[in-house]
């Protein structure tokens, strides 16, 4: 279901529900009831991190041999 509202000839989405969704609330939130490894975001923050730490030790490098 998509719920729209409309105003002077726009059509904005205002929201939207599927029964098939995703999205689980214990997975997107912080608190003490969440299902969510909060160990896991370490991780996968060090993951996403790895090339631009890799460029700023290439760079680095670069920088020593001038």
């Amino acid at each position: 279901m998509v719920r729209v509202k409309l105003f002077k000839g726009r059509a904005v989405v205002a929201g939207r529900k599927s029964p098939n969704s995703l999205y689980d609330l214990g997975l997107a939130t912080y608190d003490t009831d969440d299902v969510f490894d909060h160990k896991a975001a370490k991780g996968f923050i060090d993951l996403w991190g790895l090339p631009i730490k890799t460029w700023a030790i290439s760079e680095r490098k670069r920088e020593e041999e001038k």
